[in-house]
């Protein structure tokens, strides 16, 4: 990234970090940073990365595996998105409008999370071998709020939008959470192929991926305090978003 791609992205990062709602046209600064970013055909994942929030390991000895995220379905992911679509797939500016007003539509004023939550067996790092078996309490019986301004926000709703088993720890990176937000037609990719589901009853890691969406009426939007949290049983897992 150069130097004056980085000025960019700090003074993107703080307008849309402070954009509860979505504007009626997508924010330029994140619009030209994805179109950047869409320079590199495997980089749309920087997209997502200034509102991911990884909030769950495995222990490996010394080394923790990541395995559990956050996503803020933001303005400036959105418009990043758009961008980076823009740049690979060649649209008009008049397309890239027409499909922030549909996410924008979609979204209906909303402040909408997707969360991974994961398990899987213990692993001996030194052998490479997995032992024992995934715990699911903690994915299937959860619950999410909000903390905004210290005040604390029931969900409107909360919904288990997919879920799956896998042979593999590493499915647990890059797995598409946003096809399963709202407007999800404007911001999947031509060639992309889309999440169908599987009849899978094997494998022992386990991938649960909840939408939540929470509804702030007249709350302050400037405050810069909001943190997410999935409270469980066994723990409480922290996703705070810097604003």
């Amino acid at each position: 990234m150069t130097l004056a791609s980085i000025a960019l992205a700090a003074v993107a990062l703080h307008d849309a970090g402070r954009a509860l709602d979505f504007p009626e046209q997508a924010p330029a600064q994140w619009v030209a940073m994805g179109r950047e970013w869409g320079e590199s055909p495997t980089a749309s994942w920087r997209c997502a990365e200034p509102f991911q929030v990884t909030f769950g390991w495995r222990t490996a000895g010394p080394f923790k595996q990541k395995m559990e995220f956050a996503w803020w379905f933001s303005p400036g992911f959105v418009a990043s998105r758009l961008g980076y679509l823009q740049r690979r797939e060649y649209f008009s500016d008049e397309e890239l409008a027409n499909r922030w007003t549909e996410v924008v539509q979609e979204v209906d004023g909303r402040l909408i999370f997707l969360v991974q939550l994961a398990a899987s067996p213990r692993n001996d790092w030194i052998n490479g071998e997995e032992y024992g078996t995934a715990n699911l309490e903690d994915l299937n019986n959860v619950r999410f709020v909000l903390l905004f301004d210290e005040e604390v926000i029931t969900p409107q709703k909360q919904t288990l939008v997919w879920k799956q088993r896998s042979e593999k720890f590493s499915d647990y990176t890059g797995f598409p959470w946003y096809q399963f937000a709202p407007g999800v037609s404007a911001i999947i990719g031509e060639f992309e192929s889309t999440l169908a589901p599987k009849n899978v009853s094997f494998g022992q890691h386990h991938l649960y991926l909840y939408r939540v969406e929470f509804r702030l009426d007249n709350r302050n939007p400037e405050t810069e305090s909001m943190s997410l949290r999935a409270i469980s049983k066994n723990k409480e897992r922290v996703a705070d978003f810097n604003r």
